[in-house]
């Protein structure tokens, strides 16, 4: 089945747009008595401003306070990151749209094939959770086209390890692979 081109600059604001809610989210539902989640949702937003190129000056004081605070300070320090995180989401989101709308197309396999291992693993961390199936393929195939089979393999590869059954089936489908290739037979 052939695939439609995947302009990169969508498909990693697609990434970068569900990277973005994922986090809102979970620093709003923050139990800022469970020290586990405030741990996995702290490193979650970290991870986020960092990829956003945003300075953790302006949040080192509330991360540390949710950290190391009391409970009773943890409540209002949590609110008030929620309140921070949802700013920034929202003028991340117009900056997004305007960049999208200034950029011309440009082929998602020769950005993929300049990261390195680990990078590519990252951005398609959030690739395949903010993609269709579709637009997963017409990546691959793009990929397969401009880079090495070694790299094609490593993203198959990631992907079939992060995606549910039904989802590997839509990808696999839409790149025609063999009915019966499963995902655990790829990521071996």
């Amino acid at each position: 089945m052939p695939t439609l081109p995947i302009d990169i600059v969508v498909a990693a604001h697609k990434a970068t747009r569900r990277f973005m809610f994922e986090t809102l989210v979970a620093i709003g539902a923050l139990d800022v008595t469970d020290g586990h989640d405030i741990d996995r949702s702290l490193n979650l937003l970290e991870r986020l401003l960092e990829v956003l190129g945003e300075t953790r000056d302006d949040w080192r004081d509330t991360i540390h306070g949710l950290r190391h605070g009391a409970a009773s300070q943890r409540r209002g320090l949590a609110a008030r990151l929620y309140r921070d995180l949802a700013e920034l989401v929202s003028r991340e989101l117009a900056r997004l749209q305007r960049r999208e709308a200034q950029a011309g197309a440009q082929p998602a396999a020769v950005a993929l094939e300049r990261l390195d291992d680990d990078e590519l693993r990252g951005a398609l961390h959030w690739m395949e959770g903010a993609l269709t199936p579709q637009e997963l393929a017409g990546l691959l195939d793009q990929l397969h086209t401009h880079a090495n089979a070694p790299r094609f393999n490593l993203a198959l590869a990631v992907l079939a390890e992060r995606m549910d059954n039904r989802r590997w089936h839509q990808l696999a489908r839409a790149l025609d692979l063999h009915r019966d290739t499963a995902p655990v037979a790829l990521a071996a």
